[in-house]
């Protein structure tokens, strides 16, 4: 495949269906549209529970970054203990800072 970054391994999967993750832990409604909000994803499968239960899934679904928590580094990899003060407005609430891995 010249041309492409994308292996014939790949291009194999393309189609393919997997078996469902499930997180270590549960999550609620509010975590997850905490983790939308934080990413601002606006997708309605994360934050409005009416048109959620219509989808394919019937229910609210949680935004995959929420699971990278399993492997992320550790809080310390990022400078953990230092503050930071910004002085515009931010676009989201500023509780979604710390992306979720505490």
């Amino acid at each position: 495949m010249a041309g492409t970054l994308i292996t014939d391994e790949v291009m194999a999967l393309i189609g393919q269906e997997t078996t469902p993750e499930r997180n270590r832990f549960p999550i609620s409604d509010e975590m997850a549209w905490d983790v939308a909000d934080a990413i601002q994803d606006p997708n309605p499968l994360y934050t409005d529970p009416e048109k959620a239960q219509k989808s394919r899934f019937g229910g609210l679904m949680c935004p995959p970054l929420a699971t990278w928590k399993d492997i992320a580094p550790p809080i310390g990899y990022f400078g953990a203990g230092q503050e930071s003060h910004f002085q515009v407005p931010l676009p989201f609430n500023s509780y979604g800072l710390n992306g979720g891995i505490d």
